[in-house]
């Protein structure tokens, strides 16, 4: 595998995960009473795995902004 099919890979996945965290988090907001612990699970899972990705972007030297991560923050996004 090549350094651009491993970038194109990374940051395709990413973005995937972010929809899918955003979804998570309307949800939660709008969950009925039976829902609500799920859904707040699920946003919680998102949170910890998106957190993880970034904390992790440095240590490899990596750009936020080339793998598509410096647009969410799981603090302010998904809390």
């Amino acid at each position: 595998m090549n350094k651009d099919s491993l970038e194109n890979y990374v940051k395709e996945v990413f973005s995937l995960i972010k929809t899918d965290a955003k979804k998570a988090k309307l949800e939660s907001e709008n969950s009925k009473t039976e829902d609500a612990k799920y859904n707040s699970g699920y946003l919680m899972a998102y949170h910890m795995v998106i957190s993880r990705m970034k904390s992790q972007v440095w240590v490899f030297g990596l750009d936020e902004a080339a793998l598509g991560l410096d647009d969410i923050d799981p603090e302010r996004d998904l809390l």
